[in-house]
């Protein structure tokens, strides 16, 4: 079976619109499932448990979907939401 990774991006802050947020990570997803209902879904996102990564994952928790999270070290210093592959942490900075 073929596996498809999701890349979600967002600020990982909790000033945002959280009702908004989620619709279009639902209309993504659900467009996703739709056009590829045979495939493994994986989200991978910013690893943090805040903003929209934790938005992101908790989604792809709700339907079943595996979770990968990739950051720089700076999150070491961060709560993590528990993904489901091993971390990948690269470089030093944000956007590394």
């Amino acid at each position: 079976m073929t596996t498809f990774h999701i890349g979600v991006t967002g600020y990982s802050t909790e000033d945002f619109d959280k009702d908004k947020a989620r619709a279009y990570l639902n209309d993504a997803y659900d467009t996703m499932a739709t056009l590829y209902p045979h495939h493994d879904m994986i989200v991978v996102s910013g690893l943090t448990n805040r903003g929209i990564p934790k938005l992101a994952y908790e989604e792809a928790v709700r339907r079943k979907w595996k979770t990968l999270g990739v950051a720089c070290e700076k999150a070491y210093g961060l709560e993590w939401f528990p993904v489901d592959e091993k971390p990948v942490i690269i470089g030093t900075e944000w956007g590394d």
